[in-house]
């Protein structure tokens, strides 16, 4: 019995081992044939596309510090995530403005991604908020095939349009993005160290992600970008001065601006950073038109910078007299700045530091001329809108963001036969601004009156909107005998701002460029045949009237005059809000405590038949009255500061 027993376990012992081996061969031929698909199998195609520049989503990205002080010992005053420091510098007020922003907010826009993608990203998002990449700015793509981690390509690729590569279908892929965010073709890095420098004038967008790649059909791949670097921005805004800058030169103090080396696959810059020196900012106007705000930027791969400081070593301004002042000489720490008080990562971010410089005007007279307070046709009554946003310190006071001024001390007069005669009757006694609804009570010597307070420079905020003698004479007192004057239209005409004198449209109250403005219930006046060169052109023709020639606004290139083709410009008779009719009433405020101007949002008369805007509805235009009144306004201030006006 024994002997069988042994018999009967070495034969079940070799047919065990039997099975095992085909067990083994089999196993190992099944796994040479899957190795065998994925080297050689059907081929297939990945589509990559880019869906945008995402913001960075890192918890600890940069804000301020709390309880920060300057390194004066100023306190720091942290508003809408902004630190502003305020320094009394001679005789005017420089505001040291630090801020932080994402640097994918500067153009913000919310689109989907191109096309649903199964890659896993490290951007991730489908239809998250974006920055919509320029249409040719070039990028490139690196894949790695994860069987062997591999690079099998590296690719160019151009926003805006698809890129295709082969790949094997069921084989899982990484991919790494990169781009400097410009048109120009970014050169292949070393394969076998695929690392890239930052630089110093450029941006680094980065992504990466793995994908499958599909066994039916394409596999797309839609890349949302993030920035790497952090981004140092410095402004000089001098537009509160009412000067244009004439030089400008200043750079970065300290070890601030850093490149490293960035590798491709991590993802990581190394440890080791290079401190670079880029000597002379370059400064660059914000809008070409104007050279009161001037930006330089420059990027760093120091992305926990808490301050960082430029030497201002030029700086001079042209004023509106024409004067050339030179601010550096003037500046705190030999112009020496600081800005900061920064906390946290500021990868992906804007490091803002502005120079924003004030003249805090002195008190300022005003004699407003009208026929009615009740509607404060000439913004003197301050329970009116008109009124309460000329007397409300937020828009004109000390302290204000808008235009700095210790205040206004009002006289008003009614538009009377010689009342305005008698108030200009001595120089001595000039107000320092007028501003006039001039209806038809007025005569000769009211206008002659007039004529000549202009003439010694005194400025003037002129509504008229009916046409007579008197007028024709002023006028052409103004611009000589081929001037003339004219009434077309009718309540709730609209009217288009040129897009011309962005110093004025576009600052302080809103950029009125291109906006409209609204007739008040009557006929508006124009002037015709103003000799060429004498006036800067706001508006001429109605909307959704008849067609006219003659200018309905403008203002004076040498003699300190503004004027509007309607008495009304600034009327109603809420203390604030919007007004509920379309053909009256269009000056328009906010309700929260500000009286800062907004548009009326519905406004206008429909559009006649012949005119421009044909068949437009009525209530649909927007009327920017309480804009235009205040951005001028702000100039003719300065105006009557720096210029002055003849009283002998």
């Amino acid at each position: 019995m024994a002997y069988i027993y042994t018999l009967t376990i070495n034969e079940t012992s070799r047919m065990f081992y039997f099975f095992i081996s085909l067990l083994l061969s089999s196993s190992l031929l099944s796994s040479c044939a899957k190795d065998k698909a994925v080297v050689s199998g059907e081929p297939g195609k990945l589509v990559i596309s880019v869906a945008g520049i995402m913001a960075q989503d890192d918890p600890n990205s940069s804000t301020f510090a709390s309880g920060a002080a300057s390194a004066r010992g100023i306190a720091l005053n942290a508003i809408d995530n902004k630190n502003v420091e305020s320094v009394e510098v001679s005789d005017f007020t420089l505001d040291i403005v630090s801020s932080v922003k994402d640097l994918s907010e500067e153009t913000s826009i919310i689109t989907p991604s191109v096309i649903k993608s199964r890659t896993v990203s490290s951007s991730n998002g489908l239809r998250a908020a974006v920055t919509q990449m320029q249409t040719g700015t070039k990028y490139r793509i690196i894949l790695v095939n994860t069987s062997n981690n591999k690079i099998e390509s590296s690719e160019i690729a151009t926003a805006g349009t698809l890129l295709e590569i082969d790949v094997y279908k069921g084989q899982d892929y990484k991919w790494f993005a990169y781009s400097y965010n410009t048109e120009d073709v970014i050169p292949a890095p070393d394969l076998a160290n695929p690392t890239i420098v930052s630089k110093t004038n450029l941006p680094l967008l980065y992504a990466s992600g793995i994908v499958n790649a599909s066994t039916v059909g394409t596999t797309p791949i839609s890349i949302n970008f993030k920035h790497q670097l952090a981004q140092l921005q410095v402004e000089v805004d001098t537009r509160g001065l009412f000067g244009g800058i004439e030089s400008l030169a200043a750079e970065f103090s300290g070890d601030c601006i850093m490149t490293g080396n960035f590798n491709i696959l991590t993802g990581e810059f190394d440890q080791q950073m290079t401190v670079e020196n880029v000597g002379n900012l370059k400064f660059e106007k914000l809008d070409s038109t104007s050279n009161r705000i001037q930006i330089a930027k420059c990027y760093t791969s120091a992305i926990n910078l808490t301050s960082y400081k430029v030497q201002f070593t030029d700086l001079s301004i042209r004023l509106i007299n024409d004067d050339v002042e030179v601010l550096t000489t003037k500046f705190p720490s030999a112009g020496l700045v600081e800005f900061g008080a920064f906390a946290g990562s500021s990868k992906g971010k804007i490091l803002k530091g502005m120079l924003e410089m004030w003249k805090v005007f002195p008190l300022k007279t005003v004699l407003h001329v009208e026929g009615n307070s009740h509607f404060s046709y000439a913004a003197s009554n301050p329970l009116r809108a008109s009124g309460g946003f000329l007397q409300n310190p937020s828009n004109f006071g000390p302290k204000s963001n808008y235009l700095r001024i210790e205040g206004f001390q009002s006289e008003t007069i009614l538009a009377a036969t010689n009342a305005l005669k008698n108030r200009l009757a001595n120089p001595a006694n000039y107000p320092d601004i007028i501003i006039a609804g001039m209806f038809t009570g007025f005569a000769t010597d009211d206008y002659n009156a007039l004529a000549e307070y202009i003439r010694r420079g005194g400025v003037v905020f002129l509504m008229i909107e009916n046409t007579n003698v008197y007028v024709d004479n002023f006028m052409k007192s103004i611009f000589g005998n081929t001037v003339s004057t004219a009434n077309y239209d009718s309540g709730g005409a609209i009217y288009t701002m040129t897009n011309e004198d962005a110093d004025v449209l576009n600052w302080r109250f809103g950029d009125v460029r291109g906006k409209t403005w609204g007739q008040d219930f009557s006929a508006t006046l124009y002037v015709k045949d103003i000799p060429p060169g004498q006036v800067i052109e706001y508006s001429n023709t109605s909307r959704n009237y008849a067609p006219q020639t003659g200018m309905s606004m403008f203002r004076h290139k040498t003699k300190h005059l503004f004027f509007v083709g309607d008495t009304g410009f600034l009327s109603s008779e809420l203390r604030n809000g919007q007004y509920p009719g379309y053909l009256l009433e269009p000056f328009a405020t906010t309700t929260d405590g500000s009286d800062f101007p907004v548009p009326h949002t519905a406004y206008g008369n429909a559009a006649a038949f012949g005119s421009m805007d044909y068949p437009k509805a009525a209530a649909t235009y927007q009327a920017y009255n309480s804009v235009i009144f205040g951005n001028i306004f702000a100039l003719l201030v300065a105006t009557s500061h720096y210029n002055g006006i003849d009283k002998s």
